[in-house]
Formats: C-alpha cells, structure tokens, sequence
C-alpha cells in the first residue's frame, strides 16, 4: 500500500501533459458549474440531481488528468 502512495506523490508532482491539462480544466469547470446548479435556489429536483451529477464527474476528470505524467522516449524503450 505504501509503495502506491509514493508512486501516487510522485505522479502528482511530475509535468502533467497539455492534453490533459485541458481536461483537467474541463472537469474543474464541470464541477463549478454542476456546483452552481445546486446552489440556485428553488430549483426543480430533476436539475439538482444533474449538478451533482456534473460535480462527481468533473472532479474524477481532474483528479485523473491530473495524475497523467510526461514520458520520456528513454522511458518507452526501456518497456
């Protein structure tokens, strides 16, 4: 367990790819969004249930994208 933790950390520290920095923003954004549905008051249920709908989505996205890492071509051919 520890030993994916510390592989964790360290993709959490590395560059992360362009690509998957605009993901990173798209679920940032989906989740500021599903979290500005919720909170408009007097909303129909049906719209609450989407917004949490987008915040759980949105936050997986970014928390994915964010433990993508850059390889390098040394890394590609050592596999």
């Amino acid at each position: 367990m520890s030993n994916f933790l510390i592989e964790l950390a360290k993709r959490w520290k590395a560059p992360t790819p362009a690509f998957f920095k605009k993901i990173m923003v798209a679920g940032i954004s989906l989740s500021g969004l599903g979290t500005t549905l919720i909170g408009i008051p007097g909303i129909p249920p049906v719209v609450a249930v989407i917004g949490s709908k987008l915040i759980v989505a949105g936050a997986i996205a970014a928390a994915v994208a964010k433990c993508a890492v850059k390889s390098s071509t040394s890394d590609l051919e050592s596999k």
